[in-house]
């Protein structure tokens, strides 16, 4: 609608700057019209009173001697030497003046081409302000309405947190502790990369430790079988030579038997112990329980191979 009204007004102007012309142009036709007229009157008039004196002349056509000398006096009456300059002075005049006439008009629709042009130059760019003008009101709607959601947003927050327009120290000093919070926010996370680079180090130390804690534990344990065995091997032996004195002397145990008692204990050992690949430490039994446990089995197993 803007671009239409733009445009109806620049038809407008151009119409006007026409009918201006226009006027001008009939002012100066209307001018000579009127000097062609009070001309054309003169020569009639002249022509007139020619015709009369030319009449009487030829009335004396009879009268030889009194007709040269009418004919004499009209040439004297109607014709001059500074006439006949001033008639060929017309004529230059006249010349010269269509001459510059014909300039003009042609200066004046060179004129009316380029202001076409420039008014059609001049039309591209007026739309394409009016287009950009366009784009800029829709940001600037656009823009209002995010102003107006945010400032709702802020109303909402502000109610939620429970401030109040009179409250405003409050919620300048939340916002500097907020300011102050955001800028060492990069510091916070600096010391918490590093402390997850030192978190991972002594996970890796504490499973050093830890498989070094349960090879340790378990060469205890190998240990203390191996001599309980011992132990209760010879106290086994002396039991059946003191109930069968007169039998002969039974002969010593096989070998397979410590290799089983010595599994079985292995598998008890890293049964009772299920967590040595765990990042975290499990406590760890008492050597009198194992030793307990390890003693009921040899006692079950000696009994067995009596």
């Amino acid at each position: 609608m803007e671009a239409e009204l733009q445009r109806f007004h620049k038809q407008n102007d151009q119409l006007e700057i026409n009918i201006t012309e226009l006027k001008q142009k009939y002012k100066s036709v209307e001018n000579e019209l009127k000097l062609e007229r009070q001309s054309t009157r003169d020569v009639e008039s002249l022509v007139r009173r020619l015709k009369t004196d030319l009449f009487n002349v030829v009335g004396l056509i009879q009268e030889p001697k009194q007709l040269k000398a009418g004919i004499l006096a009209l040439y004297k009456k109607h014709i001059h030497e500074d006439m006949a300059v001033d008639a060929t002075a017309d004529a230059d005049i006249q010349k010269e003046f269509f001459r510059q006439r014909e300039h003009l008009e042609r200066s004046v629709a060179g004129l009316r081409k380029k202001l076409a042009r420039d008014s059609e130059v001049h039309r591209s760019d007026y739309v394409r302000i009016m287009q950009e003008n366009v784009t800029l009101i829709q940001e600037i709607d656009n823009l209002r309405t995010e102003l107006k959601l945010s400032r709702n947003h802020i109303n909402d927050l502000e109610a939620l947190l429970g401030f109040n327009r009179k409250d405003g120290n409050k919620t300048k000093q939340l916002l500097i502790q907020l300011n102050k919070s955001h800028s060492n926010s990069t510091l916070l996370e600096t010391d918490y990369e590093q402390a997850k680079r030192i978190l991972k180090a002594q996970q890796l130390f504490i499973n050093t430790l830890q498989m070094k804690l349960d090879q340790s534990i378990q060469s205890n344990n190998n240990n203390n079988t191996n001599d309980l065995l011992k132990e209760l091997q010879s106290a086994a032996y002396s039991i059946q030579t003191k109930s069968s004195s007169s039998s002969p002397p039974p002969p010593p145990p096989p070998p397979p038997i410590t290799t089983i008692m010595t599994t079985t204990v292995t598998t008890e050992t890293t049964q009772s112990r299920p967590y040595c690949s765990s990042m975290i430490l499990p406590p760890i039994n008492d050597h009198n329980n194992n030793n307990k446990s390890i003693t009921d089995i040899t006692d079950q197993k000696t009994f067995e191979s009596d």
